[in-house]
């Protein structure tokens, strides 16, 4: 979010020096995450929602012409492989997470649910009974009006109601492999896998 706040305002006063050094470090965060195949927090439900709200911004008040392109790409992958390792019969993600406040979302509140919701609609969301007190994790609930102001500006390539409905038939199943490099010293590669079947969602990780 910050390159893109920093270079709004530099356009608001007129300052192109600043606007250039704050696409710059845009520029490097797509960098990073083109060489890596993921940001930081990889295949995570709380802050792959904060990388999507942060692309819709890049999109939706793009400084730059270069902001917008790479906000809709990004946010497009993003999606990609967060419906990949979604499964719909069990309303959760899959691990491995790099960080998961709660492995069940179901149970705690996350904000990439509240990006499903504004997608997808409320039916069969991953998240807690919102009338049941107390709520785990319930301040994110806050960023639900914001979300889906912005969701628009970042259309998803595909809702997973259109997925592999692993949820109703038993025969059916979804394999995902994925490799990114490990954080914070980004020196090792993780590999990534994940078996969708009805009912089941193992899950393994492999760092070399």
């Amino acid at each position: 979010m910050q390159p893109q706040a920093q270079d709004l305002f530099d356009a608001v006063i007129g300052n192109t020096h600043l606007v250039a050094r704050g696409e710059a470090f845009a520029r490097a965060v797509v960098e990073f995450h083109d060489r890596h195949d993921a940001f930081d927090e990889y295949n995570s439900p709380t802050y792959s929602g904060i990388d999507l709200y942060a692309l819709a911004l890049w999109t939706a008040f793009a400084p730059t012409q270069f902001f917008a392109d790479a906000g809709l790409r990004l946010a497009t992958t993003l999606w990609n492989q967060a419906d990949a390792m979604y499964h719909p019969a069990l309303r959760n993600w899959c691990g491995p997470f790099t960080r998961s406040y709660h492995p069940d979302a179901t149970r705690s509140v996350t904000l990439l649910a509240l990006w499903k919701w504004a997608r997808d609609g409320r039916d069969s969301l991953p998240l807690p009974n919102l009338d049941h007190f107390p709520i785990d994790h319930c301040h994110d609930i806050m960023a639900g009006t914001v979300i889906a102001r912005l969701a628009t500006e970042i259309p998803s390539p595909t809702s997973s109601k259109e997925l592999p409905r692993v949820c109703s038939h038993g025969d059916r199943s979804r394999h995902y492999r994925t490799e990114a490099l490990a954080v914070p010293c980004h020196t090792r590669r993780r590999h990534n896998a994940s078996f969708h079947r009805a009912e089941v969602r193992p899950r393994s990780e492999l760092m070399q």
